[in-house]
């Protein structure tokens, strides 16, 4: 009879506790693993986000004025090298006229192309340093065509500002300049990148890295067309260099020397999305080339530190799927930078910074 004495009522207590206490922990444990998975999955989205910024912008701000004029002693001198009657104030609005702050790398706070918005205010960082800093950054660099000039024609002993001088390139060299491309975009030298444009009509600051004095280049040599077997030299090239008591420049122009194209853009926040703006050619909306850099970026700010020479770019991104619940901002979001939109703190943010040196 006692080996076939069924379970009591506390034994089968018991272990329904027990299973229950272990199923418990077994689901707790699933619904844990299942937030970590999403939560890492959310982070990798604005991981992702944050590392396409950066890729696609620190190339060209590492290189931001390098081969063009300095700012020398912080009296503005790159931008008013930049300034002429000739030509539209395109690179001119890397920082205004005459002005103590102005360089290959200018701070605003919209990205309307006015001087009134940039940015001549300071902000305080965590460490006492003040810096300049704004939600839209403006920068300028040149790229390398591969075309050299052979031959170089000017008045006097050396260069002076407003002189023409002419360029004379090998045959087929041209051609190059006019097709050129730069990150998928075309930047050739002719108006608007136009094949049909006409060659006296072209619209492009150029440089010579050793030189570092920008070019305006104004037209075609007259005596025949471009790269076709007659004359392939490019006539009208304005050397618009800053006043002399502002930049020196005392090096001939020689030959093989490598010609830049130089590149403007500005980076801001649109909605969620990271635009960068080209802005070499004009600054007229049909002159700008705009790309989407990236997506679900819920954060920009800039600062520039004048003394350093250090650019750096705070970015804040947000996983794919919002929350029921609106959240707090992340800790790590600096103080001084506009605060994060409550409709962004819905989602899960991810917060990174960089930082670049300009060697000009």
């Amino acid at each position: 009879m006692k080996s076939m004495r069924a379970f009591s009522l506390a034994e089968v207590l018991i272990a329904l506790i027990v299973m229950g206490v272990a199923g418990i922990a077994m689901m707790a444990s699933l619904w844990m693993l299942s937030g970590l998975f999403t939560q890492t999955e959310e982070y990798s989205v604005a991981q992702q986000a944050i590392e396409t910024a950066f890729h696609a912008v620190g190339p060209q701000i590492s290189n931001a004025g390098l081969g063009m004029p300095n700012n020398k002693e912080g009296q503005g001198s790159f931008a008013e090298s930049f300034y002429s009657s000739l030509t539209p104030p395109v690179m001119a609005m890397m920082g205004a006229e005459g002005q103590s702050w102005g360089g290959p790398v200018t701070l605003a706070t919209s990205p309307d192309l006015k001087p009134g918005s940039f940015v001549t205010a300071t902000t305080t960082l965590p460490g006492g340093r003040t810096v300049y800093g704004g939600t839209v950054l403006y920068y300028a660099w040149s790229a390398p065509t591969g075309v050299r000039v052979r031959a170089v024609e000017f008045p006097g002993r050396e260069i002076a500002q407003g002189d023409e001088v002419k360029l004379q390139f090998a045959d087929g060299d041209v051609g190059i300049l006019e097709s050129f491309q730069y990150d998928g975009r075309e930047v050739g030298i002719s108006e608007k990148n136009s094949p049909a444009a006409s060659h006296a009509s072209t619209r492009r600051w150029i440089t010579f890295p050793t030189v570092r004095a920008p070019f305006w280049l104004s037209g075609w040599d007259n005596g025949g067309t471009p790269g076709a077997g007659g004359s392939s030299q490019v006539n009208s090239a304005i050397a618009v260099m800053a006043p002399e008591s502002r930049m020196s420049f005392n090096r001939l122009l020689s030959r093989y020397e490598e010609v830049h194209l130089v590149q403007a853009c500005r980076l801001y926040l649109q909605g969620d999305e990271l635009i960068q703006e080209f802005f070499d050619t004009g600054i007229q909306p049909s002159d700008c080339t705009r790309k989407i850099l990236a997506q679900g970026i819920v954060g920009l700010y800039f600062t520039f530190d004048p003394e350093k020479r250090l650019v750096t770019m705070y970015v804040a991104a947000r996983g794919g799927n919002p929350r029921i619940s609106e959240g707090s901002a992340p800790a790590d979001w600096p103080g001084f930078a506009p605060p994060l939109p409550a409709e962004a703190r819905k989602y899960r943010i991810l917060t990174s910074t960089m930082r670049w040196r300009v060697r000009n």
